[in-house]
């Protein structure tokens, strides 16, 4: 293990609250996506292979050298190899960049017919270096801003973590759209949990591809299974984990 400064400690911090933001099945499902934060010596990227929503190893590059990783609240001179996206991050000179999958974009992103008029837009190209080589072609610094991915995903990068907070809640009240249909009893008991929304999206698209009628829960239905001491309690414990 090694010794923290403040200027390493204050790049986790702000890591990690930018994990919060993405850190979650819609926007983050499976391995996908990755986080960077830079300062005047240090870059922090998630490593390899790992897991946004989950607690997860950090590469540390310390003067452009990958030196140490962050894992479990310690530093270690162990190093792990960093996302493969990591020049991508270097192209832009932010402090902050965030690349994402949010399945509620990236049907637009595999569209034919889709355009992305109010945000840069770069055509499909692999991951990793010619991904890389299209961006570093293309950048010009601005303080803030957003960049669609045909087909891949959403980069995301800021001066402020606000402004990447902005940002990113700006494009989801735009492209999520809210689906209320209540189809089983947890849809009923939560109805804004993020995932019973993919859930009940999966269900209407295997049932359109199957050519299957749904049925939604009747509103009296759906009252008296409010209603029930075991649905009452269950809600009250997932009241009090939204307030940690």
């Amino acid at each position: 293990m090694i010794n923290s400064t403040k200027e390493l400690d204050r790049c986790i911090n702000e890591y990690q609250k930018l994990c919060k933001i993405f850190g979650n099945i819609l926007d983050a499902p499976f391995k996908g996506g990755n986080i960077s934060v830079k300062s005047e010596h240090y870059l922090v990227i998630k490593s390899s292979g790992e897991d946004l929503k989950k607690e997860h190893k950090v590469s540390i590059f310390k003067d452009k050298i990958n030196s140490f990783t962050y894992y479990q609240e310690q530093y270690y001179t162990d190093i792990t190899k960093p996302s493969m996206e990591i020049k991508m991050h270097t192209v832009f000179k932010n402090k902050y960049v965030a690349h994402y999958h949010p399945v509620y974009i990236l049907p637009y992103l595999c569209a034919k017919n889709y355009r992305f008029n109010d945000h840069d837009f770069i055509d499909f190209v692999l991951p990793g270096d010619d991904l890389w080589k299209t961006l570093n072609e293309n950048y010009i610094y601005k303080e803030k801003g957003v960049v669609m991915l045909k087909n891949h995903g959403v980069i995301i990068y800021a001066e402020e973590i606000q402004d990447v907070f902005n940002l990113y809640i700006n494009l989801k009240e735009y492209f999520c759209e809210q689906n209320n249909s209540i189809y089983t009893p947890d849809d009923a008991i939560d109805t804004t949990n993020a995932e019973l929304w993919l859930f009940r999206n999966t269900i209407e698209n295997i049932a359109r591809n199957k050519n299957l009628d749904l049925v939604t829960l009747k509103q009296n239905e759906i009252c008296k299974l409010l209603n029930l001491p075991d649905e009452k309690y269950r809600r009250k414990i997932m009241e009090s984990e939204n307030k940690k």
